[in-house]
Order: structure tokens, then sequence, then C-alpha cells
């Protein structure tokens, strides 16, 4: 339950601190006195967004704070899931710069008006005169059956396959748009594959197929280099190698006896070695170097092969080939991933389904269940509120597609008299009839939901005698199980409040100001006395608010 609010600078409410009661609290005042400023500063607290609205003193910050007391599971689970120390009271602190720059607070731990109100949802339920619109919602209807027909764990579980199952289909669409784009360019890229693989490029090899086509169209002239050399270092007499070795021969009694000789001889003897190794190399070389016109003609066509597709694909470095190739493989086997891909997230999705539909058919089902029972209590309560005749009834039907609400579809039909066929509630109903239905089935979700605090806000707009009294008595039964806070310009209702509120503007050195005033039991009998008649002091009106409040 809310155990306070307090609000500074905001709208004409210079600054105001409110504790509400536990049980019926009424807020009245005349039209204008600014009743709608307090709940949308309350409004505020809960999350909703800021309207542009001029404050007393433009160059202060507004700051409206909630002080709550209510402990339950999913609030505790809200503080665990935005890690803020849960404390009783909660306080919920919104902040508006003079900019309009909004801040928001929870336990002052910053936190987001999202995240706010979705906390909010767990402390009130709001009920306001523009929300007899829920009735045309599709959302609202169903809201109705699943709260009755405690539906959260079927729902949950539906919900949850339902977004697994639209994941998958989304999945498989943008493969299967891949796929579709890749199958364009497939017989593109194998045939390129399939010319690459056949040209069987590796690594290196251009630059052997240079230096090996370079020595084939040389080989005569190089063959002919070698065997001049060749026979230079050998021939018998006259060739370098035996006029060393004679040379080395003729020094070789000298380097026994003289130290320099000895040096010039070693170096001479590994000189004549070196060059045998030499002549070894040449004749070994001139041995290997054949020409063949056939591999030269092989080697030409080969780099002009590899000369070809590097033109072919703007390639500067036939290196580049292997690269191009492993891209080419790589579109390809990105063809069969996707295929594969496809095929698992269609299983998956065949999988899933077979309990989409199982729970969808089972949330089907209780929702049709409840209906009859839920037709049965709006009636009662319909009864109550002075309309006997009234007729209501929940039609239902499939959709071929289901979304996040399952695959049921529902209506609102209803009649407020006799004789007349249920239809649309927008055809039928009249401002007061609306906010009789509206109060009667916010009545039974209030109950459902266990919520803390119940807001209603003028919706009881177009009732009046003996109605109001009823709906007086609904909202007094309502308080019973929940704190009450009702925004009302009926005197039935406020004589059945608990604690009467009345909203008083003043006017104060040429600015107005508004404020709130508890009423002791004489305030109450004069102010429901002048909404009884307009007339501060009628005697009879007063006899009479007496009267309503000793009911």
């Amino acid at each position: 339950m809310i155990e306070a609010l307090y609000i500074k600078n905001y709208a004409l409410i210079e600054e105001l601190r409110w504790e509400p009661s536990k049980g019926f609290n009424v807020i009245t005042g005349e039209t204008g006195a600014g009743k709608s400023m307090i709940l949308g500063a309350m409004m505020l607290a809960f999350g909703e967004r800021n309207s542009s609205i001029k404050n007393i003193n433009e160059n202060s910050t507004s700051i409206i704070e909630l002080f709550v007391n209510t402990d339950n599971e999913f609030i505790k689970q809200f503080f665990i899931d935005k890690n803020i120390d849960f404390e009783l009271p909660i306080i919920l602190r919104r902040e508006i710069s003079p900019s309009g720059r909004s801040r928001a607070f929870v336990n002052d731990s910053s936190i987001s008006t999202a995240d706010l109100k979705n906390l909010s949802e767990f402390i009130v339920d709001v009920n306001e005169q523009h929300q007899t619109l829920s009735l045309f919602k599709k959302n609202f209807k169903l809201q109705l059956l699943d709260l009755f027909a405690e539906n959260n764990s079927i729902l949950e579980k539906y919900k949850l396959l339902y977004l697994e199952l639209t994941s998958l289909e989304k999945k498989i669409s943008e493969f299967e748009n891949q796929l579709s784009r890749l199958q364009t360019e497939q017989d593109y890229f194998q045939f390129q594959l399939n010319e690459l693989n056949e040209l069987n490029y590796t690594k290196g090899e251009n630059k052997l197929l240079e230096e090996e086509l370079e020595l084939l169209e040389n080989a005569e002239e190089i063959k002919n280099s070698l065997f001049t050399v060749f026979q230079s270092l050998t021939k018998d007499d006259f060739g370098i190698i035996s006029m060393l070795n004679s040379s080395i021969s003729m020094l070789k009694p000298a380097s026994n006896h003289h130290k320099k000789a000895q040096e010039i001889y070693s170096k001479l003897n590994e000189f004549s070695y070196n060059l045998s190794d030499i002549s070894d190399e040449l004749e070994n070389e001139f041995d290997k170097i054949e020409y063949s016109e056939e591999r030269l003609n092989e080697v030409e066509e080969r780099l002009t092969l590899i000369n070809k597709l590097l033109n072919k694909h703007k390639l500067l470095s036939a290196e580049e080939l292997c690269v191009i190739k492993e891209n080419f493989e790589n579109c390809i086997a990105s063809y069969d991933y996707i295929l594969e891909e496809i095929k698992k997230l269609k299983n998956q999705k065949s999988i899933i389904s077979v309990e989409y539909n199982l729970i969808s058919k089972e949330l089907t089902k209780s929702r049709t269940k409840i209906i009859p029972i839920i037709q049965k209590e709006i009636k009662n309560i319909l009864t109550t509120l002075s309309m006997p005749s009234a007729n209501f009834f929940i039609t239902h039907k499939l959709k071929e597609k289901g979304n996040e609400d399952g695959f049921d579809e529902i209506e609102f039909l209803f009649s407020a008299n006799k004789g007349i066929e249920p239809q649309t509630i927008n055809k039928v109903a009249s401002g007061g009839e609306m906010s009789r239905l509206m109060l009667a089935i916010k009545s039974l979700l209030s109950e459902k939901k266990k919520m803390p605090t119940i807001i209603f806000d003028e919706i009881d707009t177009g009732i009046s005698g003996q109605t109001a009294v009823k709906v007086g008595d609904l909202m007094q039964k309502l308080s019973e199980n929940a704190q009450l806070i009702v925004i009302s310009h009926l005197p039935q209702i406020a004589a059945k409040a608990s604690e009467h509120y009345e909203v008083i503007k003043t006017d104060q050195n040429d600015i107005t100001k508004i404020s709130l005033k508890k009423l002791t039991e004489k305030d109450r009998i004069s102010a429901i006395a002048t909404m009884l008649s307009g007339n501060v002091n009628s005697i009879k009106a007063e006899l009479t608010a007496k009267e309503m409040l000793n009911s």
C-alpha cells in the first residue's frame, strides 16, 4: 500500500505531503480545483512519461516521491534482477529538472522510467476515466480471461514457445534468403572453382616455371659455356688443374725448408681441391641440362594459362590464385552449410511446433472454460449496479495464425436493456453504462490480481442517484482487501469512504496554489452537502449528508 505521497514544485502544487489510509480514500474538489494534478504527479512516480506542464517555480526541480509498503515475490525478484537493495518502505522518486530532463529512482538507486513503470505494475492498479477505451483492446479482454482462469503458468510456457518458434522462423527465413542469393551465383562459383582446380596451381610454381623456361630457351648456350670452362680446367697438359698440380709439385721441396713456401704450398693445394670440385660440378650440370622442345612447349603453355587466369581475375601475383580458389571453395561450402542449417532449424521447428500446438490448445481450453463463469460474475455485479436487465457475453473464435497472446480472438458483447440484442460495446453502451461495465470488470480483475493499491479516477462518470450509491458500495467492498484511492465528484461515493480529502485551490500574492486537506467529520458533512446541492449553507443538504455518512 501507499504510505505517503510527497510532491514539491509540480504544476500548481508548491509542496504537499499526503498519507492515505489503508482503506477507502476519496479525493473530491470543485471542477478545476486540481484533482488531476495530484493524480498526474502520482503517475510520474509510477513511471509515466512527463508531459510539458508549467510549474509554480520554473527554475526549480520538480520532485515526486511515493513511499510504498508492499512486499511480494514479484517485487523482490525485480530488486534482485536490478541489483537494488530491498528495503521497506520502497521509495519511488521522480525528479524533473527545469530543462525537462527526467530522472527516476527506487530506494535512491537510479533506474530507467521503463523499469519504474514495470515495478509499479506490481504495486498499483490505476483505473482512469479514459480507460473505458480498454474495453475495446484485445489484450485487455484476454487479460481478464487469463487472470480469472489463473493462466500464468500456461501463458508463460506458451509465450516462451512462441518466441522460440518465431525466432526459428526468422532464422530460417534469413537463411533461405541467403540461399536464394547464393543459388543465382552458385553455378558461377562452381565454374570458377573448376577452372582453378583444373589449373591446380601450387604455391611458388610460377617462379619455378619462369626459371625453367629461361633455362630451356638458353640450354645450348649454357651447355657450351659449361663445357668450355670444364675443358679449360681438365685438359691433360694445358688444363688449369694440370698446370696447377705441376706448380704444386715444384714448390713441394721448398715447402719443407721455408715457412712462407709452406703457406703458399698449402693454399695452392686447397685451391687445387676446389677447382677439382668445380670441374665435377661443371660436368654434372652439363650432363643434367637437356634441351626438350616438348618440355619447352609445356612450360610455355602452363605459364600462358596461369597469366590468363591472373588477367581474368585481375590479380597482381600468381600466389593470389590460391586465395581466390579458397574464397570460391568457402562460397560453395557456405551454400552447403546453409542447406544443412536450414534442415536442422526446420527439424527444431517441427519438434517445437508439436509442443507449441499442444500448449496453445491447452490455453484455449482454459480460456473458453472460464468464459461462462466470467459472464455470470459480471452480470451479477451489473445487477448490483442498477443494471438488472444487462446482458454481457464473451464471444470466442480461433485465428489461423497465433501471436504472442495465443490463437484466441475475444469480443465483448453488451446490452443494457431488455429486448436489445447484445452488440459490441461501442455500439450499445452509453458513457455511464461503460463506466459501470468497466468498474464491474475491474473489480473482478482487482480481486484476481490481489493488487495492494487500486486507484479510480472519475470512473463513476455518467452515473448518479441510487446507482452511485451502489457503485460506492462496490468500492467499499473492494477496499476490504486493498487500499482504495478514488477521485470522484459524486457525494454518494464520497460518503462511503473511510477517509475524505478535498483539493483546495487558493490565490496567494497573484499565485494560484493547490493543497490537499483531510476532512473532519464536520468538514465532510459540509463538503458532501455542497456536492449534493451546490449550496454551502443548505441545512436540508447537510441533514442528507449526515444520513449518507451514517448509513
